[in-house]
């Protein structure tokens, strides 16, 4: 049996239920709190969490046997944050079941990165293949929250949790492969047999012994440490990875207000987000047709697409400066399509390059380090965006994340000229 099909669609409803609830449960702490002060702090705590629980991957990857159970443990936890966001009508069990579902996606992706390493051939062909279809389920995602929140007896929530039930019997289609090749495999099985609970407790705690470890020596001798960094191409690379997201973290974390200042409706402003996932899908099409094998052809995309952004993360700027109120909705518009055709060769070409550098053995490892890097970016763009806003208001706000996405487009042009990874 052919078992790309229900792989890939997995990918797509997983990604579905997870756009759903971030939406969902944004509304939901707005309804409950009236704070947007509070939806920032449940957000900042949930994206640092799920940002975590990515870093622990290369650790608790050692542990699980078999990628099918473990996608099934995965969906299983998602549920249960997804049922507690779902009937909570407290703060604080809203934000405990959207962390628990945060934990949940962190760990199923690189599980559905691994599954498509073993069904597809190369690393940019797993690289679009999971991105074409994490976009065709934001894509669904927002069809269905739509559909669902016009229709009273429904609600988002409500979907959720069935895309996550329907998840389940698809998880048992997957192929039973392993996290890791037999010989990395066979490393893990010769540490002496522990109570599992204790080896993710010891994995979560090896992460942030390695973090700290890492974040001493790098204050003990700060400059040699940089300069060591800047001269290699994947550190570079990460670092170029968390200035861009920080960037896109400024630029999209007070989008919604932006658009409420230029008049623009609710079905207006679910047009333009739908119409930026749109974009994005259609041009995974033609990314998977594009010949972007070589690391270094790889590198020339993410600069090019970057590139080709400044001036779209320019563009509210001038809109705020000319005070305008009127009939926005084309220029949005065309602004999302920009956006969106941009995002797929930017998230194709850096999960390619982490896919490339990670261990021949551990390729999910790769997704799980885009993850973080990824999220550590949007969480310091979130934060930027509240200090920023606040203090000096949004013209401000998208004039910073240009020049964070200037400063990124410098480090990638470096971290290509690097030979030492």
């Amino acid at each position: 049996m052919d078992t790309r099909l229900p792989s890939f669609a997995l990918v797509a409803l997983s990604s579905a239920a997870s756009f759903i609830l971030a939406l969902y449960a944004s509304l939901k702490v707005v309804d409950i709190t009236g704070s947007a002060y509070k939806l920032s702090l449940i957000l900042l705590v949930y994206n640092s969490i799920y940002t975590l629980a990515s870093l622990s991957w290369h650790y608790l990857a050692h542990y699980v046997k078999n990628v099918r159970v473990g996608i099934i443990v995965v969906l299983l936890v998602q549920l249960t944050g997804a049922l507690l966001v779902y009937a909570s009508s407290v703060e604080a069990l809203l934000a405990l079941g959207l962390v628990v579902f945060g934990v949940g996606s962190a760990i199923l992706s690189p599980l559905l990165a691994t599954i498509l390493y073993g069904l597809l051939v190369s690393d940019t062909e797993v690289s679009l293949k999971f991105n074409k279809n994490v976009v065709l389920g934001s894509v669904l995602g927002y069809a269905l929250a739509v559909v669902s929140s016009i229709h009273p007896q429904f609600s988002p929530g409500s979907v959720v949790i069935a895309l996550l039930v329907l998840s389940l019997p698809l998880s048992l289609l997957a192929p039973p492969i392993t996290v890791m090749e037999p010989s990395s495999v066979a490393i893990g099985h010769q540490a002496p047999p522990v109570w599992w609970p204790l080896k993710v407790a010891f994995a979560i705690r090896s992460v942030i012994i390695e973090e700290l470890l890492w974040l001493a020596r790098m204050v003990q001798h700060p400059v040699s440490r940089l300069r060591l960094l800047m001269q290699r191409r994947l550190p570079l690379t990460c670092i170029g990875v968390v200035v861009l997201f920080t960037g896109v973290g400024l630029f999209f974390t007070p989008f919604p207000a932006l658009l409420r200042h230029l008049s623009m409706s609710d079905t207006q402003v679910y047009l333009a987000y739908a119409v930026l996932t749109i974009a994005s899908f259609l041009t995974f099409e033609a990314t998977e047709q594009a010949k972007l094998g070589s690391v270094e052809r790889l590198y020339l995309v993410l600069m090019l697409a970057i590139l080709a952004r400044i001036p779209m993360f320019a563009f509210p700027v001038f809109l705020l400066l000319a005070n305008e109120r009127g009939d926005c909705v084309v220029l949005v518009i065309a602004l999302m399509v920009g956006l969106g055709i941009s995002w797929s060769f930017i998230v194709t070409a850096i999960t390619s390059i982490m896919l490339h550098y990670s261990p021949h053995g551990l390729k999910s490892a790769g997704i799980s380090r885009y993850n973080a890097l990824s999220s550590a970016g949007v969480i310091l763009g979130s934060l930027a965006s509240t200090l920023v806003s606040r203090e000096f208001g949004l013209v401000h706000v998208y004039a910073l994340s240009s020049v964070l996405l200037i400063l990124s487009l410098c480090l990638f042009y470096r971290a290509q000229r690097m030979l030492v990874t």
